[in-house]
């Protein structure tokens, strides 16, 4: 699926990258298909499962209609409505500079009726999808809009968790270092004039008035999520691509403007030129990959350690065979895999047979946790379980006896005063991962990956799997 997910970003990126060539000129079409490449945030977010991953493909495809040299506005307003109506309805705000742009280009009754039918053609198909599967009148965008309302009334996104305005400042600085800053100046040099894209560059149709319009979404995009309550990473992915293309512009003008201020001797303008953008394009390109290099090593345990527990299952075997487990009257059940605080962390139940299922103990956790559908859709999407919420509060009736468990996975902390297999000899440590300690972790050495100064700098937990003795 991630793979799949990559190489459907690859192709999105590509016509992206191509038209903003077009658009912008050759050199921040270069530059932008280089941050591409290599941007950490792009790094995770393309190959993410997730609908604002969704959104970000369908705003590249949107762009790349729209900033063609003869607009397609119908391809641009219906790449934004899939954003919206399939995959996340706040994304219809990224959409807002080309409604503008369509607007006064074509006028009101175009783009009304463009939007339409883009909305007929998109949510008629997905709401009758969604209806049949739940057994009642569904239209999911408008349910998350209804559930995600003012704090004033007791429920909404906030209830997961909030955070300071500058929280996404911080984050993108982690994802897309050196480009954030560049991204933000990149407005001001749009405004310095005689830094237009030269003959030899090619391209750059757009006028300096309708760049700005098109790198405007992504900072109405963060001024808005920013006044928002409730912050999660997910939330930036889909101006990741538009950030590359406003700090490609802020870096290729910047470096026109230095190398004109330049006198052209002793080493021509154009090498001047070239010796900056490979060192702007080059330091970004390290900060990225170590960034990268610490998601996986830092934090990539649960992947193989999961990995590592599908092959003890096999090897243990289930239910009739040598690892039957059985309940007190001697019935055979599935093997009972356990997860407490790592809940969240649970990659998928690929990982595990069909002779075992997993299960919740309580781990520090307070809130609600997620269930299996009692049956196969449709009847278990039609299905309206009375143990759910839309409060966060914790079920208890999602947590089974630790004493059931014949697995658990866990995170153990040097820092924790008692853990599973240090509290009683009940269990046995089958399978082990080392996974970055934050806490005991400096700032910097957490945020990168730098070969030799990591082994030094970076304290490790462990991530294991429990398994109950016999």
């Amino acid at each position: 699926m991630r793979c799949a997910l990559g190489a459907f970003s690859a192709l999105c990126e590509a016509r992206f990258a191509r038209a903003v060539g077009a658009a912008f000129g050759r050199d921040v079409g270069a530059t932008t298909l280089a941050f591409l490449l290599t941007a950490a945030g792009l790094f995770h977010a393309s190959v993410a499962f997730l609908p604002s991953t969704f959104a970000m493909h369908c705003f590249l495809l949107s762009t790349a209609a729209w900033v063609q040299p003869k607009p397609d506005y119908a391809g641009a307003i219906f790449g934004v409505a899939a954003a919206a109506l399939l995959g996340w309805p706040f994304a219809a705000l990224l959409g807002a500079p080309l409604a503008l742009d369509a607007l006064a280009t074509t006028g009101l009754l175009a783009f009304v009726l463009r939007s339409a039918a883009a909305a007929a053609a998109l949510l008629g198909p997905a709401a009758l999808v969604d209806s049949w599967l739940y057994g009642r009148l569904v239209i999911a965008p408008l349910n998350i809009l209804l559930y995600n309302r003012s704090a004033a009334t007791g429920s909404g996104s906030q209830l997961y968790g909030v955070e300071a305005w500058h929280f996404y400042l911080q984050n993108l600085a982690l994802n897309l270092n050196a480009l954030l800053p560049a991204a933000l100046l990149a407005l001001p040099l749009l405004a310095v004039p005689n830094l237009d894209a030269p003959p030899r560059d090619g391209g750059g149709h757009l006028g300096r008035g309708r760049q700005a319009l098109v790198l405007s979404g992504a900072l109405l995009w963060l001024a808005f999520f920013s006044a928002i309550p409730h912050k999660e990473e997910r939330f930036m992915f889909p101006i990741y691509p538009l950030l590359c293309v406003a700090a490609a512009v802020a870096v290729v003008r910047a470096l026109r403007l230095v190398t004109k201020l330049l006198p052209p001797r002793p080493a021509p303008r154009a090498l001047t030129y070239a010796a900056l953008w490979a060192l702007a394009v080059g330091g970004s390109a390290a900060l990225s990959f170590g960034r990268s290099a610490a998601l996986v090593v830092y934090y990539g345990a649960p992947l193989p350690l999961y990995s590592d527990l599908s092959a003890l299952l096999a090897a243990r075997g289930g239910c009739g065979r040598a690892g039957t487990h059985t309940h007190g009257g001697g019935g055979c059940r599935p093997a009972r895999v356990c997860v407490g605080k790592e809940w969240y962390r649970f990659p998928s139940h690929f990982f595990l047979p069909a002779d075992a299922e997993l299960a919740f103990v309580r781990g520090g956790f307070g809130g609600q946790l997620p269930a299996p559908y009692v049956a196969p859709p449709p009847a278990g999407a039609r299905a309206v379980p009375g143990h759910f919420n839309d409060q966060n509060r914790e079920e208890p009736g999602r947590y089974v006896p630790i004493k059931s468990c014949d697995w658990l996975v866990e995170l153990e902390l040097p820092t924790d005063a008692e853990t599973p297999s240090r509290k009683t000899k009940e269990w046995r440590v089958a399978a082990r991962r080392p996974f970055l300690d934050a806490a005991r972790t400096p700032a910097w050495a957490r945020a990168l990956y730098v070969p030799g100064l990591a082994a030094k700098h970076a304290a490790y937990a462990e991530y294991v799997v429990l398994e109950r003795r016999k």
